[in-house]
């Protein structure tokens, strides 16, 4: 596949993926409104910082847009930074649920 094609196939994928932010943000404000009664400790790092990275998705994925766009020679490494970040709010997720499940 092209590399052109490829870019803009994440930049699509990225795109769609902020239809999702609105519900995303309202649970992330409930986490955080819900932060006297959550153990502290590891679970506690790992739901700040859960709560982070999908919170910041719209700006790094503007970001990465203004970029791609502007710059000269397309790559493939700028469209697929909003993506890792996602799959990073996945991985950090997991974790914490287990261990707030096992508390």
């Amino acid at each position: 596949m092209n590399k052109k094609i490829m870019s803009i196939t994440l930049l699509i994928a990225g795109g769609l993926l902020l239809f999702l932010y609105p519900f995303v943000m309202m649970a992330n404000i409930m986490q955080l409104a819900a932060y006297p009664y959550v153990e502290k400790g590891f679970t506690l790092v790992l739901m700040n910082t859960f709560i982070f990275l999908t919170s910041i998705y719209p700006l790094t994925y503007i970001i990465c847009l203004v970029v791609y766009l502007f710059k000269k020679k397309k790559s493939i490494v700028i469209p697929l930074i909003p993506l890792l970040q996602i799959v990073m709010a996945v991985i950090i997720f997991y974790p914490a649920v287990s261990l707030e499940a096992g508390s």
